[in-house]
């Protein structure tokens, strides 16, 4: 889906329909239920479009598997390893309050993970996975609904490639694996 994801929402129409109760309650008064009603179906069309997307729910994952493997970094290593993270001068309450760190400074650490990769000074974990984020080459799925997720569990039981569905995970984190499962489909 390309272009406009929700439609238009009617800003004049519910600054006008606002009023104050007697109890000094702000309302909406009858004629804005229209009005109303789309901004509710355009938070609804934002989840499934855009903050439900699977892109988006990957990205994620991906960027909090990377700044977790830098914040182990640094527990290890405590300035050894140039990609590590101090999770207090990032995510402490103080971090946020006192030097007013932002998702841009996370972000830029990333960019300089990114950079690291590049000339192969980072770990081989962050060189695989940051690529991802920056070049935009994500794995691709082998499956995108849970009814092909069954199907292909199930497929993997037939073939005695799994003994059974608990296994899969396991078989799912090493790579030659995953390229013999792909061989099968």
């Amino acid at each position: 889906m390309t272009g406009e994801i929700a439609p238009k929402m009617d800003i004049k129409r519910l600054l006008a329909c606002l009023t104050i109760t007697e109890n000094k309650e702000l309302k909406y008064i009858a004629k804005a239920i229209p009005a109303v009603q789309t901004v509710v179906d355009s938070r609804d069309l934002l989840y499934l479009w855009v903050y439900q997307h699977h892109i988006s729910i990957y990205t994620d994952y991906v960027i909090g598997r990377i700044l977790k493997r830098c914040m182990n970094l640094y527990d290890k290593h405590r300035g050894q390893a140039l990609e590590e993270m101090n999770r207090e001068e990032y995510f402490s309450p103080k971090a946020i309050t006192d030097y007013l760190v932002t998702d841009d400074d996370v972000y830029s650490h990333l960019r300089k993970i990114y950079v690291l990769s590049l000339k192969g000074k980072t770990d081989e974990f962050n060189t695989i996975t940051i690529k991802q984020i920056f070049e935009r080459d994500f794995l691709k799925p082998l499956w995108k609904t849970i009814y092909e997720y069954k199907d292909f569990e199930k497929n993997l039981v037939d073939k005695k490639i799994i003994k059974s569905y608990d296994e899969l995970e396991d078989i799912l984190r090493n790579k030659m694996n995953i390229e013999n499962i792909t061989n099968t489909l």
